[in-house]
């Protein structure tokens, strides 16, 4: 549940978190793992909806597009990596 809560807005899924966290329903690690998928999954529609914008205005259509495509491929790769580290750490 709270992943898509973190998709659709980041604000309110870090919010949730804290409260799951002093319960005790999730640990941190597993909740760095929530956060990590969920921008993983909400960065493309950052870039197109903020990114895309700036990028052509500035860098004209094609190579704006080049530009956010690669940098967003970037941190989808990093973020990947390192939920990826999160999972290993989890055992």
């Amino acid at each position: 549940m709270n992943l898509s809560i973190h998709v659709a807005s980041p604000k309110a899924g870090m919010t949730l978190l804290g409260p799951m966290i002093q319960n005790g329903n999730i640990s941190e690690i597993q909740a760095l793992i929530v956060l990590m998928l969920g921008s993983m999954f909400m960065l493309p529609v950052y870039a197109i909806k903020s990114l895309m914008p700036n990028y052509a205005s500035v860098f004209g259509m094609r190579l704006g597009l080049s530009l956010v495509v690669v940098s967003t491929g970037i941190n989808v790769l990093v973020r990947l990596l390192v939920l990826l580290f999160l999972l290993m750490a989890t055992g």
